[in-house]
């Protein structure tokens, strides 16, 4: 089989009768031969070259000291002929127009065609280890192969067909107010807003998220109302998203104050208190209990709270200190955690405890 060098195959005496072989591929150009090396051996890290006169192998190959199995050569002939068709696929944009199907039909025409695949029975051994594997993982493979051809590059001003519309043809990149009209419909109460930045193509910027807001109802119902793709992460960003969901409630006259519920980004707490001034904002536990525990790691207290170091008092008191979110605000000057160490001076982790308390108290 002939891609850029030819690919030999050698059958060990000790298995006569069977179709089970070694491959060799090509390495480099002597002066006087060629050099080609065990693929399976190459595969396991272990370099095994033999010197190849044409086609004929200068050395006994069995004798090479082999680290791998012999394979199967109709097998190994059909993952050739299909990787050699799938970079056809991909490097000639005709194949965009061509059904998968057709495509499939081709490879198999090719397999009964093609006199360099050996003989007829052996082209029927080919074609019968071609048909082993489930239609559905050839189809895959070649449609992989077409995804080459598609437009996937997105930007700002250009957002290609492919990606602005759903697979059944209607529009995704829209704007729509039939979620909100339910929301405000069934006693929307609650804005809870976060974004994501590892779900967005990479052409837009590693600063590009993708944030969402959804809607919290009285049924206890959560439904997405705005996705924003953002490209800055300011106050203006964040006052613009907010601004065009205050449109649309008002547009509904929909005048029931809210709760908003975010992460603990300056920017967009100020531009939601702006948008919204009678609403409550409110920060989201899970974050804050994020920041809490990358300043715990950052001061070294982990190791005082579980651990062969574990203080009985520092892993109460930051017991204490993690409940304080479901606590009233006029509670917290009860809250002896909120107020001193929970060790005396003399302890090594005082230190640690009091650096942490005025994290809490000046952020």
């Amino acid at each position: 089989m002939v891609g850029k060098h030819e690919v030999l195959t050698y059958f060990a005496d000790a298995l006569p009768g069977t179709r089970r072989c070694y491959v060799y591929v090509f390495h480099r150009k002597n002066k006087d031969c060629d050099v080609y090396r065990c693929r399976g051996c190459k595969q396991a890290g272990v370099h095994r070259p033999i010197k190849v006169l044409g086609d004929t192998f200068l050395t006994d190959p069995t004798s090479e000291g082999h680290v791998c199995m012999t394979v199967d050569l109709p097998k190994d002939k059909v993952e050739r002929r299909t990787h050699e068709k799938c970079l056809q696929v991909r490097n000639d944009a005709r194949y965009a127009a061509c059904s998968t199907n057709e495509i499939l039909e081709d490879m198999l025409q090719e397999y009964e065609d093609d006199v360099s695949l050996g003989t007829a029975e052996e082209r029927a051994a080919v074609r019968l280890h071609f048909h082993r594997r489930s239609l559905d993982s050839r189809r895959r493979t070649v449609e992989r192969s077409k995804e080459a051809h598609k437009d996937k590059m997105v930007t700002w001003n250009s957002v290609p067909p492919s990606l602005a519309n759903l697979s059944d043809g209607s529009v995704f990149l829209q704007a729509k107010t039939a979620n909100l009209h339910k929301a405000c419909k069934n006693g929307l109460m609650v804005l809870v807003a976060d974004g994501m930045h590892k779900v967005l193509p990479r052409q837009l910027g590693d600063n590009t998220q993708l944030y969402t807001i959804h809607g919290v109802c009285r049924n206890g119902h959560q439904v997405p109302l705005v996705p924003a793709t953002t490209k800055k992460k300011n106050k203006a960003v964040y006052e613009e998203v907010f601004g065009r969901l205050k449109q649309a409630l008002n547009s509904l006259d929909y005048r029931v104050p809210l709760r908003i519920v975010l992460d603990f980004e300056k920017a967009a707490i100020n531009a939601a208190k702006k948008v919204f001034p009678d609403a409550t904002v409110r920060g989201c536990a899970f974050h804050l209990a994020q920041a809490w525990n990358r300043k715990r790691n950052e001061l070294g207290l982990k190791q005082f709270i579980k651990g062969r170091k574990k203080s009985v008092r520092i892993a109460r008191s930051w017991s204490t200190l993690k409940g304080l979110v479901f606590l009233p605000q006029d509670m917290y000057c009860r809250i002896i955690a909120l107020t001193r160490p929970p060790v005396p001076p003399t302890h090594e982790a005082y230190r640690r405890c009091k650096d942490f308390l005025d994290y809490l108290h000046t952020t």
